[in-house]
């Protein structure tokens, strides 16, 4: 226990010292003269000793006189005990509203639990104390704006719902901190699991930062990946893949099912030692006719966000892909291994622009396009010139890279699933500047390499190296790239094949004679989207885990949100986060790269101790009244 005001605990000495003196003083008697002391012999023992004091005797009167005042000395000293997170005279309190908050580990959930620590925080503020409340969730939600009306607080707290986002807390953290950087003493409290990894470099302009922790165990499996493909190699039916990982200290024996359009297809028994990865394939998954394609954990553990996934499917069509080439056995090979395609090949010298028209997609082998190019759906792979509008990059006055290295790829595009290019090892590659309109989906350090993009009806995928000047035919990643580049290429409206993760943009499909729509969601409410002509129309409040139902005149999209993170997926709870904070402001100083694992605040206890005085005091006053009646 520390104290505020530690001399004050020197009035123990002569105040306790005084109420045992006036116990110990002999008492001044008068004195008479009797008969016979034969009477009196009781009464003359107090009065044979000589000395100015007499010994002391049990007195239940003493014992409480000394206890109050040994309170109230107490109480003027104000003790207090450093508690987490709790917070400064301003504080901005930052609520995780994430996917893994979700667990049931603790009474009600740990995100009840978390309202509960933000409950208390606030009742325990003194009157002037300024609070803030920001929500952690797809993107930072104020809740309340800083104020000192705890009742504004409180019946703002009551508003905050959880989701299954898996949300940039940094960005919560910094907007809480914008709150409140300019008052002395601030502070930005965190009340969270701290399940979200390490937070490095962060700037908070001077507040500090505090946790509170909640969550009590991560007994927990979930499924990390999931996807539905076409056979590679042409044959009847689709393929699915799920990963399951065990994120519990136990080992688990539990069911696998896969289900079609709600109807059970195949099942397996998994049996995932601790922390164990496993990853199942279940072949003739029958949905030509397209549909949604479930995976399920039958288990009750901690989360149930991350025991289903979905994956929505198109419709098996006949695809018509033109090949304009010099030759290239590779490609021709791989795209002919589907038997939905039918592949016609011509060289650049017979290539018309009409031939697209009739085609579904295009793929043009490091060969340059006309510039009058009509909207479609291409492939462009190491050509040499970069001419038409419709190809997603744009020359540089730089040399092409030699033997450059791949860095990184986005592996949450449609495009990119299940596509490793670790090893894949490159000559050269041309220098290139993505489109406004595109996105880099791979790169190296000199550049980016594979890049695409839609614009207005046309879809466009562009590689920036030849396949006959790298290794990438012999790598199983090529098949997989080429398959993913036809479902993606040659999609109609309506089609939202995949799964969406939570917080994710989705757009849809819908014509502008379809009107606005209305979104039906898995948590049984519904949602508006404006559809604007000549606009793209986006649904952005994916944040709960299910099929999404969008619906206008005319027109209906199904899509899927699945989970699908091994963050969130384990739940346990992370007593120390990993923060390192750049600017934080202790006892009036910055210190650079603090390591912030928890901060404390005072909690006095004065009034407790004030309390049980003003009890103690109502007892002695029970017993002198008592022993005098």
């Amino acid at each position: 226990m520390n104290f505020l005001a530690p001399l004050s605990l020197l009035w123990l000495l002569p105040i306790l010292g005084g109420i045992i003196l006036l116990y110990m003083l002999r008492l001044k008697r008068r004195d008479v003269t009797v008969s016979s002391t034969m009477l009196w012999e009781a009464i003359l023992k107090d009065t044979q000793a000589n000395a100015p004091f007499q010994k002391l005797r049990r007195n239940l009167l003493l014992i409480l006189q000394l206890l109050i005042a040994g309170l109230l000395i107490f109480a003027v000293s104000r003790p207090f005990q450093w508690s987490a997170g709790t917070g400064g005279k301003t504080t901005a309190i930052v609520l995780d509203a994430s996917a893994s908050m979700k667990a049931t580990d603790v009474a009600g959930g740990r995100f009840a639990e978390a309202v509960r620590q933000a409950r208390f925080i606030i009742e325990k503020k003194a009157g002037g104390d300024g609070v803030a409340l920001v929500l952690s969730a797809e993107k930072p939600i104020l809740l309340a704006p800083l104020t000192t009306d705890k009742r504004k607080l409180l019946a703002a707290l009551e508003t905050a719902r959880p989701s299954d986002v898996a949300p940039d807390l940094r960005e919560a953290i910094a907007f809480a901190a914008s709150l409140i950087s300019s008052r002395a003493g601030a502070q930005v409290t965190v009340v969270s699991d701290g399940a979200f990894g390490r937070l490095d470099e962060m700037a908070l302009g001077g507040p500090a930062l505090g946790f509170v922790i909640v969550g009590k165990q991560g007994r927990n499996l979930g499924i990390t990946a999931f996807d539905v493909r076409d056979m590679l190699g042409g044959g009847v039916g689709r393929q699915a893949f799920v990963t399951v990982q065990n994120f519990s200290k136990q080992k688990q024996t539990l069911p696998l099912s896969i289900s079609v359009n709600g109807k059970l297809t195949s099942a397996k028994e998994l049996t995932l030692q601790p922390g164990e990865t496993k990853s199942e394939t279940f072949d003739t998954i029958r949905a030509d006719t397209g549909g949604i394609v479930e995976a399920r954990l039958d288990i009750a553990d901690d989360l149930s966000a991350d025991n289903v996934a979905f994956v929505t499917l198109a419709p098996r069509r006949a695809v018509k892909i033109l090949l304009v080439s010099e030759g290239n056995p590779f490609l021709e090979k791989v795209l002919n291994t589907d038997a939905r395609v039918t592949l016609e090949v011509v060289r650049p010298a017979d290539y018309q622009i009409a031939d697209s028209g009739s085609r579904d997609m295009t793929v043009f082998d490091n060969t340059a396009p006309p510039k009058d190019l009509p909207v479609g759906r291409y492939l462009f792979w190491g050509m040499e010139a970069l001419g038409s509008d419709l190809v997603p990059a744009s020359a540089t006055i730089t040399p092409d890279s030699e033997q450059p290295v791949i860095l990184d790829w986005n592996r949450s595009h449609p495009l990119m699933r299940f596509v490793d290019l670790a090893n894949v090892n490159l000559l050269r590659a041309k220098a290139i500047a993505p489109a406004p309109w595109a996105t880099t989906l791979a790169e190296s350090e000199a550049g980016p390499l594979i890049v695409a993009g839609e614009k207005t009806d046309t879809r466009v995928v562009y590689v920036g190296f030849t396949l006959m000047e790298s290794d990438m035919p012999l790598r199983i990643a090529f098949p997989i790239f080429l398959t993913n580049a036809i479902q993606w290429l040659t999609a109609r409206p309506g089609d939202s094949g995949g799964s969406t993760r939570p917080g994710e943009v989705m757009p849809l499909s819908a014509p502008p004679t379809a009107g606005n729509l209305t979104v039906a969601r898995p948590d049984q409410e519904t949602d508006s989207v404006t559809n604007t002509p000549g606009s793209p129309v986006l649904y952005d409040h994916t944040n709960v885990v299910g099929v999404y139902q969008a619906k206008g005149n005319n027109f209906e999209q199904y899509f899927a949100v699945s989970l699908l993170s091994s963050v969130e997926s384990n739940t346990a709870p992370v007593e120390k986060p990993s923060v390192v904070v750049t600017d934080v402001v202790v006892e009036g100083k910055t210190v650079e790269g603090a390591q912030m694992a928890e901060t404390r605040s005072r909690r006095e206890l004065w009034s407790w101790l004030a309390g049980i005085a003003l009890i103690v005091l109502s007892l002695e006053w029970f017993v002198y009244h008592r022993r005098v009646g």
